[in-house]
């Protein structure tokens, strides 16, 4: 049956051209953008921020993984998220939902079908960062060893999480709005805006405790930090100072949150199909 309801969510999407525009963009990018790092090594290094050591510290092994997983972060939630959001909310301006309906699949069948479907990709797009962090990083590394090519590959997983974190919110906001516009517009101003206006300018001014650092997409990011964070400590080191606690979820923090915020936005999914009227 599993194989089954994934077999028909993949019938549907293969052949919409914003799905094959986005999904093959994605693929390019993930190892493009992180290459432009080879032109630091025609810049002098006295030139460069502190936190940067040349190319080979950030496409070679083992920095590749978390500079590769910051650089995938955004992709995810620019691509993945859109398509999340895109394969709701075409559901019901094609009436194909109505018609899975009608044809004797079950609300529960229906919405399982997404959910897998969005498991499936966030599979697909973790091997392809492993892909990419692996032939990118043995390529760009002088002496290269099998402890450190697996060296922070642990990452893996909490990408692999953190695409169905983007995903599962997208797929909320798709059953919520039902309108392909407008829930694109609240997932990107939510995502890039008002999150984080509510997290600095409302929750942290009022209370001022680490309960600011637990909304969903902070937790999402948290699950792949900026690499730089390691290396240029001032700022992160200061505001502990002050404040009496760490800028960032830890990562046993941000895969807690992350499994909890998923399983809610599925949970909210279900009890949203269930109270639509057809």
């Amino acid at each position: 049956m599993l194989w089954y309801l994934l077999q028909i969510e993949w019938i549907k999407f293969r052949t919409q051209k914003a799905f094959q525009i986005i999904g093959l963009l994605f693929l390019v990018a993930m190892p493009s953008i992180i290459l432009v790092a080879r032109m630091l090594d025609r810049v002098a290094t006295d030139d460069l921020p502190p936190f940067i050591g040349g190319a080979s510290a950030i496409i070679g092994f083992p920095n590749i993984w978390k500079w590769l997983g910051y650089e995938a972060n955004w992709l995810s939630f620019l691509a993945l998220g859109f398509i999340s959001i895109l394969f709701i909310t075409t559901e019901f301006a094609h009436h194909t939902i109505r018609q899975n309906i009608l044809c004797g699949m079950s609300r529960t069948q229906w919405l399982g079908g997404k959910v897998l479907f969005i498991l499936a990709l966030s599979i697909a797009a973790t091997l392809w960062y492993v892909c990419c962090a692996v032939s990118i990083g043995w390529w760009h590394t002088d002496k290269v060893y099998w402890n450190t090519i697996w060296r922070h590959s642990e990452l893996a997983y909490r990408y692999l999480l953190l695409n169905m974190g983007y995903m599962s919110f997208g797929l909320f906001l798709g059953l919520l709005i039902r309108r392909t516009g407008l829930s694109i517009f609240l997932y990107f101003a939510w995502g890039l805006f008002i999150e984080s206006a509510l997290r600095w300018g409302v929750h942290f001014t009022r209370f001022h405790n680490r309960s600011f650092l637990f909304y969903p997409i902070n937790a999402f990011e948290d699950l792949l930090p900026p690499p730089f964070a390691e290396i240029a400590q001032s700022y992160a080191d200061e505001f502990a100072r002050e404040h009496g606690f760490a800028l960032y979820l830890t990562p046993t923090e941000a895969i807690f949150t992350s499994c909890t915020y998923i399983a809610l936005f599925v949970g909210l999914s279900w009890w949203r199909l269930r109270k639509i009227d057809l």
